[in-house]
């Protein structure tokens, strides 16, 4: 199933994330952008699955969980700025 992304209608916070930001969360499972899986399970993800799901080890895809090599190197971006550590010369 496709996330269905929270959208708000006559926001009226100051600066809403959603609205001025462009944050995308799901309505369903309740992830947000660096977090969201390539589907969406349906049903709200409990946070330690939102966590490895954030850090690249979790996906949820053709209608299951899976364990994913963390190929993209996320967890050395956020420690490292210039990008993962195995790009970086020895």
């Amino acid at each position: 199933m496709k996330h269905r992304y929270v959208e708000h209608v006559n926001c009226e916070r100051e600066f809403c994330p959603i609205c001025q930001g462009g944050l995308s969360v799901c309505a369903v499972c309740g992830l947000a952008e660096g977090a969201l899986t390539d589907n969406c399970p349906g049903v709200r993800v409990p946070e330690h699955a939102e966590r490895a799901s954030y850090e690249g080890r979790l996906n949820f895809r053709d209608g299951a969980w899976r364990e994913e090599p963390n190929a993209l190197g996320w967890a050395d971006a956020r420690v490292n700025p210039h990008g993962p550590l195995r790009d970086q010369p020895k």
